[in-house]
């Protein structure tokens, strides 16, 4: 039965702090953690990385600096107050973002643990002359 129950994780960054709140069926608390360095890094990597379905959110300036690694893979970096997080981009052929790689951290029995993070997106579709990934 326990595979049929939905969990929901919530990452939030406002003002410097992170938070990391999970429960059972999006309604009884099971854990989270906050206001620590590593939380608020976990919470703006997160950001940072869903940024791809708001490109205007990755444009250079309030915060975000690029570095380009080759042809097709760069470094995004973003530094909000005292944090700051980066995201290794891989553009595809087809120029749109297909994969980001980074370290965050994650909760293991009550442990912040850095451990390597990656997301794929795909299917894109123009929106508002725009492409945004749709998976």
């Amino acid at each position: 039965m326990a595979s049929f129950v939905p969990l929901r994780i919530r990452d939030s960054y406002i003002s410097g702090k992170g938070a990391s709140e999970a429960s059972v069926a999006g309604v009884i608390p099971v854990g989270g953690q906050h206001d620590t360095p590593e939380v608020a890094s976990a919470s703006l990597v997160r950001f940072l990385a869903e940024a791809a379905w708001v490109p205007t959110a990755l444009l250079p300036g309030e915060g975000i600096t690029w570095t380009e690694i080759d042809d097709q893979n760069a470094r995004a970096t973003l530094t909000d107050m005292q944090t700051t997080v980066w995201i290794h981009v891989h553009f595809g052929e087809h120029g749109g973002i297909d994969r980001i790689s980074t370290m965050r951290y994650r909760d293991v029995k009550g442990h912040l643990v850095l451990t390597p993070w990656v997301g794929y997106f795909r299917d894109y579709t123009r929106i508002q002359g725009m492409m945004i990934p749709m998976a």
